[in-house]
């Protein structure tokens, strides 16, 4: 894609790229499921090795890290649930959305999203508006 075109969205929507945080996920379709890894979670086993496991998202082959990422970018469930959490290394209880029920994990937080770390990103949501 166009690299002018990447940067004007850049400027054009700065909002998007303050405050942004880092998450990792477990996605599966079946609430019981969900339910069951949420509790293996919270007994402190690991969550990128869950994730590994039982995730149906592609960022399952990171542990579910899907990275930084700028306001916005996921469905509403997924968005809000994420930055309700405070601190990092905590996670949620299951979040239904229309892809499933997600066990949401924070991993970091920026102040700012640098043009160069998102350029990627750009590119998708201009291809691919809400994932």
């Amino acid at each position: 894609m166009d690299a002018q075109k990447l940067k004007a969205y850049y400027d054009e929507n700065t909002e998007q790229f303050t405050d942004v945080i880092q998450t990792a996920h477990i996605l599966v379709e079946d609430e019981a499921l969900a339910q069951k890894l949420y509790e293996k979670v919270v007994a402190g086993e690991d969550f990128s090795a869950l994730a590994t496991a039982h995730s149906i998202c592609p960022s399952s082959a990171k542990g579910g890290d899907l990275g930084f990422f700028p306001r916005g970018l996921f469905v509403p469930e997924y968005e809000i649930a994420s930055r309700q959490i405070e601190r990092i290394g905590d996670f949620t209880k299951p979040v239904k959305s229309q892809f499933g029920y997600h066990i949401i994990k924070l991993l970091g937080k920026k102040a700012v999203l640098e043009f160069e770390d998102c350029k990627d990103t750009i590119a998708m949501i201009l291809e691919n508006p809400r994932i």
